[in-house]
């Protein structure tokens, strides 16, 4: 009598691009990733009141300006 067959549940699986990769990748986000001994942290590129002055003069309810400044 053989067991069951392997499930597979360890087994490495490649990722799907997404959409926040995309735009990460591309700098469309005003933030970076800063590393240090204690784990990641969001390091924002532009002063919140920079990019929420921005976001209003466009017309935005998000507080990220692209990179056209609209």
């Amino acid at each position: 009598v053989r067991g069951p067959p392997a499930a597979g549940a360890f087994k490495e699986r490649p990722t799907k691009p997404t959409a926040f990769r995309k735009f990460y990748e591309r700098g469309d986000f005003p933030i970076a990733l800063e590393h240090d001994s204690k784990g990641n942290k969001i390091a924002w590129k532009v002063s919140l009141g920079t990019a929420v002055t921005a976001s209003s003069a466009c017309g935005s309810d998000t507080p990220m300006p692209n990179k056209l400044g609209c």
